[in-house]
């Protein structure tokens, strides 16, 4: 893979132009139209356009949403964390059950620095055409973008399962809470189709084999089939009010509206 770069806090228009920057050094994409391979996805608002249009689209609205995308051009930028306010409070709430040694155990003591967590992201791009990391609520939330049509569903299948297993890395940066535990890894495998056949058909017949949720690592990894055509989001719920199913709906009404 040629050199990769963690941006953060980027625009539409620098969206675009980086957009296109990473195509042209990622491993395996030649040109535009390798990349492309002809597909389309239609906007009520756009018009018919195609993926080329997208991804700068789905850079946007992730950097909208505080995650930070590896992207050409080998500088790091750290991702945004819990704020100071908030881990003053998860320092009091454990204080209160565990004591001094409570307090003293939660927050990022000992997370790793950046050059590590470029390593990760380079690791982990292996998989997907777009990664991108949040840390700003204390779990490490990790949106990796595939074009779906690019893939047989075998491929991803066993795709997703070598994501899971990677996303594990990650934990060393999710917050501590109290002794002993930290907060939640979360990687969503954003898959793009641009027929609603496709993401149909992926959604009623593969997606539950993609589905991995790992209680004990407090590792969830999941497919966020995204039908370009009829402009839906969909996967699968993660537990009665849990923040990631609102997550879903937030990028949902972001691209297509």
């Amino acid at each position: 893979m040629g050199g990769c770069w963690f941006a953060a806090g980027v625009g539409g228009r620098e969206a675009g132009a980086l957009a296109g920057v990473f195509r042209a050094g990622s491993k395996g994409v030649q040109t535009k139209e390798h990349f492309l391979l002809g597909a389309k996805w239609r906007s009520g608002k756009l018009g018919v356009v195609d993926l080329d249009a997208f991804y700068p689209k789905v850079i946007e609205c992730s950097n909208q949403q505080g995650y930070s995308f590896l992207l050409p051009n080998e500088t790091v930028e750290n991702p945004q964390r819990l704020s100071g306010g908030k881990l003053a409070l998860i320092s009091a709430v454990a204080g209160t059950v565990w004591g001094l040694w409570g307090s003293l155990s939660t927050g990022y003591s000992g997370m790793a620095g950046r050059e590590q967590l470029l390593s990760d992201l380079k690791r982990m791009r292996e998989y997907c055409d777009l990664i991108a990391i949040r840390l700003n609520t204390g779990h490490v939330e990790l949106r990796l973008v595939i074009n779906g049509d690019t893939l047989s569903s075998e491929a991803i299948v066993g795709r997703f399962a070598l994501i899971n297993e990677r996303a594990y890395e990650f934990r060393k940066y999710s917050a501590r809470i109290m002794p002993g535990a930290k907060m939640g890894i979360y990687t969503q495998g954003l898959l793009l189709f641009s027929s609603h056949k496709s993401a149909k058909h992926f959604w009623e017949c593969v997606a539950e084999s993609c589905k991995h949720r790992a209680v004990w690592k407090q590792a969830i990894t999941y497919p966020w089939v995204t039908d370009l055509e009829d402009e839906e989001v969909k996967t699968f719920s993660y537990g009665f009010g849990h923040f990631q199913n609102r997550e879903v709906e937030k990028l949902a009404k972001a691209l297509f509206r």
